[in-house]
């Protein structure tokens, strides 16, 4: 009985954590596989979770739909870190894609996710 409360817990635990370290890491430290793999796990029992709490337990589906909307928005860029972690880019790519967001990077720069999120440089 109280199994999927406590999935709803460990799931907002998880997400946070991963939220930061895959924000605040330099984003070409990050392992875009277990990045995907990470959120749509983390999405799919998202949606279980706002499916099984109902709109009567107001406090545990709230909660849900809420860590749902915020898994929801951080997977919009999961494309960008798969991108941008491409081992294969090339000196020709990178100049495109300074170009494009108006910055200067290559794989050595120095760049969080979170950076590249102000700037929405996957627009």
């Amino acid at each position: 009985m109280l199994k999927p409360y406590s999935q709803l817990w460990e799931l907002v635990e998880k997400f946070k954590n991963y939220d930061q370290q895959w924000t605040k890491d330099i984003i070409f430290n990050l392992d875009p596989e277990l990045v995907e793999r990470e959120t749509k796990l983390m999405l799919n029992t998202a949606r279980k979770m706002t499916v099984q709490f109902t709109k009567h337990m107001v406090h545990p589906h709230s909660v849900a739909q809420e860590i749902l909307g915020e898994v929801t928005s951080f997977n919009k860029h999961v494309p960008l870190v798969r991108c941008l972690c491409n081992k294969g880019l090339k000196d020709n790519h990178w100049k495109q894609i300074s170009e494009l967001i108006k910055m200067n990077i290559d794989r050595e720069t120095k760049l969080r996710l979170d950076q590249l999120i102000g700037i929405d440089a996957h627009a």
